[in-house]
């Protein structure tokens, strides 16, 4: 079982790793960094028409995007661009330079931090739910959001990984010094990957101060910290003339012939962060691509967390659910929630780690309910991440899927995606201790399965119009599936003693 769990995210990881995915404006904005630093730089100029995501400043442009991807991805370029290699890769292939390069970067960039990810998620999972991490970690990688960017070259699974790296190593530290300092170093590098991640770094600082010899471990978690967000504040001040002025100050609203036309993109509140919403907040999670919408598996692991509270993990349930409202929040007081082309709130990918906490207690207490809402939403992931996850906005994606264009190539060269992806699952399902079917387990996972298609065509209709009816028919359904449950465990026949 522990040799097929390993062999899933292996799987998982190829199948990231399969896909070669268009170029967008948020990629390009990473690669004309990588590029500028190539040279000595982080002046984007030469490269500025081919991305909307810049800042004007003192005469020159630059990335508005966190540099800590292009400090990862900018050794890898360079040997590959300076030794000719790029050149012939692109010859050989018949893709342009740029499109080798982003798959390239993205394999160190977004394939290589989610497999880590996914193995540091199954580690931590095995020992809150014996047995169930494989099918926790596989299930974040393949049924939510996790799975189109990790084929994606952004900066969401780099940022996501270091700071669910921070936590596992806290978790794990004990009464070692060393490593609650390595857990703030990386919750740190995670800032430098994505600004919000300030927002994990904080939560655990209060995970900290939960636990024993509180003072110290603050004193030293604040000080890994530091040294953490040190290259942003260098790199800051290189760029800019000054350790406290972020790429998102001046960035560009509208560009016109210069570029340059319309400033002031992030000038809303803090850096676009305003006031939140309740109406953003509904939509995040249940409008057209809301998080709920497209991938429900995420109401069950939210539901694993009260498990988690009530078999005694409280302050990993405390946390988890704090960053995952964190995120939320903030993201309903964005001045853009959804971060333009993309197939759902990507700005909350951060979160799904921690989410996924509760995917292990999920599975061993409603295993085939949460195996149908995980199988829908693994599909529609899979369709999603299949015909370029950036032209997303909508369900336009199905009738990609339908008509066999796909992201323009047609249907094979996606196939090893999905084989990869079904034997992932497969080998995931092998490695799990789940016992055989009945009749009223299958009818549980077609339950749920139906609730989750109920939901995916109400919820984006009546988020806006009229939410009271959606939660209505949200508790309803939660509840119908939830009945079935009690009755069919109620109907069981009494298991064997040991």
């Amino acid at each position: 079982m522990r040799r097929a769990g390993v062999l899933a995210i292996v799987t998982v990881t190829l199948g990231y790793a399969s896909v070669a995915q268009g170029r967008g404006v948020n990629q390009l904005a990473h690669f004309s960094l990588v590029r500028a630093l190539t040279h000595g730089t982080a002046v984007v100029d030469p490269y500025h028409w081919q991305t909307k995501d810049l800042s004007w400043y003192h005469g020159h442009y630059y990335s508005t995007k966190a540099p800590g991807l292009a400090f990862l991805s900018v050794g890898p370029y360079y040997a590959l661009e300076r030794s000719g290699l790029l050149g012939v890769a692109s010859d050989a292939t018949g893709a342009t330079k740029t499109a080798v390069a982003l798959w390239v970067l993205g394999l160190v960039g977004a394939v290589l931090p989610t497999g880590a990810l996914l193995f540091l998620m199954r580690g931590v999972g095995n020992v809150l739910e014996p047995g169930f991490g494989a099918i926790a970690a596989v299930t974040a990688g393949l049924c939510t959001l996790l799975f189109p960017f990790a084929t994606l070259y952004f900066d969401h699974a780099l940022s996501a990984t270091l700071g669910f790296a921070a936590f596992a190593l806290l978790w794990r530290a004990g009464g070692r010094l060393a490593r609650v300092g390595v857990a703030g170093l990386l919750a740190g590098l995670a800032v430098v990957a994505e600004y919000p991640l300030a927002l994990v770094a904080g939560a655990l600082g209060l995970y900290v101060l939960t636990q024993h010899d509180r003072v110290r471990r603050a004193a030293v978690y604040a000080v890994g910290v530091l040294l953490g967000v040190l290259p942003l504040l260098a790199y800051d001040w290189w760029a800019f003339g000054s350790p406290f002025h972020l790429s998102y100050a001046d960035a560009i609203v509208q560009p016109g012939r210069t570029g340059h036309d319309l400033l002031g993109a992030n000038v809303q509140g803090l850096f676009g962060v305003s006031t939140p919403q309740r109406g953003v907040a509904q939509q995040l999670l249940f409008g057209e691509i809301g998080l709920v919408t497209v991938t429900p598996v995420v109401v069950v692991g939210a539901a694993g967390l009260v498990l988690l509270w009530r078999r005694g993990w409280r302050r990993e349930a405390a946390l988890a659910a704090l960053i995952c409202c964190a995120f939320v929040v903030y993201n309903a007081g964005y001045a853009t929630p959804f971060g333009g082309g993309t197939p759902g709130p990507r700005f909350l990918v951060p979160l799904l780690p921690f989410l996924a906490l509760g995917f292990g207690p999920a599975y061993r207490a409603w295993p085939w309910e949460t195996l149908g809402v995980a199988l829908l939403s693994g599909l529609v992931m899979l369709g999603v991440t299949a015909t370029d996850p950036v032209r997303a906005t909508s369900w336009a994606w199905f009738e990609r899927v339908r008509d066999g264009s796909f992201a323009g190539g047609g249907v094979w060269p996606r196939v090893p995606l999905a084989a990869f992806a079904v034997a992932g699952a497969a080998l995931a399902l092998r490695a799990t201790p789940l016992r055989r079917p009945r009749v009223e387990d299958m009818v549980a996972a077609l339950l749920s399965l139906g609730a989750a298609v109920a939901i995916a065509f109400a919820a984006p209709r009546l988020v806006g119009t009229n939410p009271k009816l959606l939660a209505l028919i949200f508790v309803l359904l939660v509840s119908a599936v939830a009945l079935w449950h009690v009755r069919s465990r109620l109907r069981a026949p009494p298991e064997p003693s040991p």
